[in-house]
């Protein structure tokens, strides 16, 4: 069974990478050579932030069993 979307996808790829040069570093370069061109603002996602070392629960455990005292 084929799927029109995969294979419409697939005949794009083929397209752009022809069009590039053949290669993925070219097709790379191609697009990173129209973001320049474009004058479009280029938004980089930063990385989760995180808050320093985890924090300790508000109420520790014993440090004997109950009975124990």
């Amino acid at each position: 069974m084929t799927n029109p979307i995969l294979n419409q996808l697939h005949d794009t790829r083929r397209q752009l990478l022809d069009e590039a040069g053949g290669t993925l570093e070219a097709l790379v370069a191609a697009v990173q050579k129209r973001q320049q061109q474009s004058g479009r603002r280029i938004i980089k996602s930063q990385p989760p932030q995180t808050f320093g070392t985890p924090v300790k629960p508000a109420i520790q455990p014993p440090s004997s069993p109950i009975g124990g005292r």
